[in-house]
């Protein structure tokens, strides 16, 4: 259980790992990048998610940035930048969760004929990848089970 947590990323995944280990008693701290928490989420949601979570006590950082992270026998350091300025904060844990990366690199998958967009399988709403009885899930498939609104079949095609 860490005492003190840094979570780098504030979408969905980022603000559970941070939320769940709050409650469990975390000095935590999220970074985010962006201006605001749930940045995909609508802005009214993100605002009152923020005020939530520092009523729990989470210290949030907007529009910041983690450079550099040093790790030491039982803490790590890191240098985060706000406004300009780079403030040294040491943690015991840190938990980066900043983007889901599909491992697609080397499997053959494009000779079959599946469609790749940066690091992931393109698929329908039903995991199809356009290659009969190939299917994809998980993070190959990207951030399927986050979506506010599913793909469409009208949306998918297998050409």
């Amino acid at each position: 259980m860490p005492k003190k947590l840094l979570v780098i990323g504030s979408g969905a995944i980022g603000i559970e790992f941070a939320s769940f280990y709050n409650t469990l008693g975390a000095d935590t701290t999220v970074v985010e990048v962006m201006d605001r928490v749930l940045p995909v989420e609508d802005a009214e949601i993100s605002a009152f998610a923020k005020k939530s979570f520092e009523k729990q006590g989470m210290k949030i950082m907007q529009k910041a940035m983690v450079k550099q992270l040093d790790r030491g026998k039982d803490k790590v350091t890191a240098h985060i930048e706000e406004d300009g300025k780079i403030e040294k904060m040491e943690f015991d844990t840190v938990i980066s969760a900043v983007g889901i990366v599909g491992n697609v690199e080397g499997l053959g998958l494009e000779e079959l004929g599946v469609k790749i967009d940066r690091t992931h399988v393109i698929t329908d709403e039903y995991c199809r990848t356009g290659v009969d009885g190939l299917y994809a899930i998980g993070d190959i498939a990207g951030a399927h089970g986050l979506r506010t609104k599913p793909a469409t079949r009208a949306s998918w095609s297998r050409s």
